[in-house]
């Protein structure tokens, strides 16, 4: 996020520390502004909130500005999460 410039609408991104290898079982992602608002009436308590991502249970740390959908706009991501997640949760994706 922050080589685009990226910034959070709410709460925080993802950085070094959210990678599960450094701490085991805790899962992150940051949502997309349209998720946030289409999902979760744009609660602005949203941060801290749980949600589920194919079986996997992920904390809100943060909300994406209206308009990022991620580097491909045209998949119209909504949920981020750290690529260690990814590579651990589920193996098949990478």
């Amino acid at each position: 996020f922050e080589a685009f410039g990226v910034r959070p609408w709410l709460g925080r991104l993802i950085d070094d520390g959210d990678a599960p290898l450094h701490t085991p079982g805790a899962h992150v992602a940051v949502i997309s502004h349209r998720f946030w608002e289409s999902h979760l009436q744009a609660d602005p308590a949203v941060i801290g909130q749980r949600i589920i991502v194919d079986q996997l249970p992920m904390q809100i740390i943060g909300v994406l500005p209206p308009g990022f959908l991620g580097l491909e706009a045209d998949l119209g991501l909504d949920v981020f999460v750290p690529y260690d997640t990814v590579t651990r949760a589920w193996p098949q994706r990478r």
